[in-house]
């Protein structure tokens, strides 16, 4: 692709609403167990006709007035009465960029691909949600955002028309300290309804209040969590939150990705019910020997399709010969507390770390067993806040140091361990009011060892059917041929 012509727009944001935040507030902090500086949040959306200009600056700016981070600064501030540092959102209301790109679009693929003309674009040379890169769809953030008190702006838009072809793509990009996957889901929720609905018909009010965005929540800024204080006696691992210096972060990420290839698996819903029913007619009907009596003793867990997908996956692992021990989950903990978060603008992630069972090769068991395993440590933090909140202490204290010491979180997993970061029950197929069928939803990374899930891209023409799960790995390349000859297998007996 070659750039025609560039134009950035400095968009005026609108003042906080008050039904978001108090009048005269300008410093809006910043939870210790919340506090992600490093990395960005990037989505792409490539859409069959041409994105209104005027309607997506209207939008933008009434975005500003319900997230006002969007517009605002990453700081900190000395703490008044002890040692350190406290980080905020300082509400600055500076201008938002939007650049806008007309391209000449070139094929990524042959003319003759008459599976590639299906679909709404050439953009890139697949449909897979997670590419190895986005460009050159995205705006980049300011300067140093990942450091406080640098002036650097933490959201960004970029509309590029493909001129040859009729088509756009919006790339919206914000810093992590604005918030995590959920929070930058329920941004982008919003700003496709004000641009679809504008102000008269989108922010429902009662006398003067906005209660709801079209059915929407409105975001939570303030919020707190009581935690017991952190106990430095406390045997809990540290990978996940510990500090490193952002160089030797960098140079690791580097490092790790050498030699890997990316793999990307959709799985219908029907062999996800497949394997998912052989797995627990398996479980019935041997005699495991297990601590809670198995599926039909006297504790029963009911295992979800992300539990069954992970255990697979897991699995496949260990088929490979990598012998998988112990998996790190990311958890949204919103519901977990109560009143819970749901709306909370921020980073409500743990990085939760815990071992799995020893496998001995019987798929089927196996993958029962690490299923149950992370259901049982899941349901644990939901119902045993004596277990739960000492992790977020844990947590809070590493991020917090980590951040006033200016490092970050190196969150590759190590030998023997894997990591699962599962979007699989959050909707990122927006329309804009372009038929959903004909709209594709990308974004970026994922690394050795780590899953991630993401409903798949629509299929052109069948709006209302299930479009399946797409899982998105990287694998050593000398390995890729044995994984894939796996998964065939697999495919092949789910079929049966």
């Amino acid at each position: 692709m070659s750039a025609a012509s560039e134009e950035v727009i400095l968009i005026k944001p609108l003042s906080p609403h008050p039904s978001v935040i108090p009048n005269g507030i300008t410093l809006v902090p910043i939870p210790g167990v919340c506090i992600w500086p490093l990395g960005d949040i990037p989505a792409v959306y490539v859409f069959p006709g041409q994105i209104n200009v005027e309607r997506l600056k209207n939008a933008i700016a009434l975005l500003s007035s319900i997230y006002p981070s969007i517009c605002g600064r990453f700081v900190s501030r000395r703490k008044i009465d002890k040692e350190g540092y406290d980080f905020y959102y300082d509400l600055t209301q500076s201008l938002i960029p939007l650049s806008i790109r007309h391209l000449t679009q070139t094929q990524t693929q042959q003319d003759d691909d008459d599976e590639r003309s299906k679909y709404p674009s050439n953009v890139f040379k697949d449909r897979s949600i997670i590419q190895d890169s986005l460009e050159p769809f995205l705006h980049p953030l300011g300067k140093d955002y990942i450091i406080p008190n640098s002036d650097a702006y933490l959201f960004s838009i970029r509309l590029t028309y493909l001129s040859n072809y009729g088509r756009s793509v919006l790339g919206l990009n914000h810093s992590h300290i604005i918030g995590d996957g959920q929070t930058s889901l329920n941004l982008l929720h919003c700003l496709e309804k004000l641009y679809i609905h504008g102000d008269e018909r989108c922010l429902e009010s009662n006398s003067g209040t906005i209660t709801t965005i079209k059915n929407l929540e409105l975001p939570t800024f303030f919020y707190d969590v009581d935690l017991p204080p952190y106990d430095p006696k406390w045997n809990l691992r540290k990978k996940e939150v510990i500090g490193h210096p952002v160089p030797e972060l960098i140079e690791t990420y580097k490092r790790n990705a050498q030699g890997l290839e990316r793999l990307n698996v959709i799985l219908s819903q029907d062999e996800i019910n497949k394997l998912k029913s052989q797995v627990l007619e398996f479980s019935l009907d041997h005699d495991f020997d297990d601590d809670d009596g198995g599926l039909g003793g006297t504790k029963k867990i009911k295992l979800s399709d992300q539990d069954i997908i992970s255990g697979w996956w897991i699995d496949l692992h260990n088929r490979t010969g990598q012998d998988i021990g112990g998996v790190t989950y990311v958890i949204n903990w919103r519901d977990y507390i109560r009143p819970n978060l749901s709306a909370a603008a921020g980073n409500i992630g743990l990085m939760h770390h815990f071992t799995l069972p020893t496998c001995d090769a019987r798929s089927l068991k196996d993958i029962y067993r690490i299923s149950k395993t992370i259901r049982k440590e899941i349901s644990l933090l939901q119902t045993e806040p004596e277990v739960f909140l000492p992790l977020l202490s844990h947590q809070e204290y590493h991020l917090h140091k980590s951040a006033e010491e200016g490092k970050g979180q190196i969150l590759t997993p190590d030998q023997g361990e894997v990591l699962v970061n599962s979007n699989i029950r959050m909707n990122w197929h927006l329309s804009f009011g372009f038929p959903i069928d004909q709209v594709e939803y990308y974004t970026d990374f994922t690394a050795v060892r780590t899953l991630r899930v993401y409903p798949a891209n629509p299929i052109l023409g069948r709006e209302s059917e299930k479009r399946g799960v797409e899982l998105m790995f990287k694998v050593p390349a000398k390995l890729r041929t044995v994984f894939e000859d796996l998964i065939k297998s697999d495919r092949g007996i789910w079929a049966t």
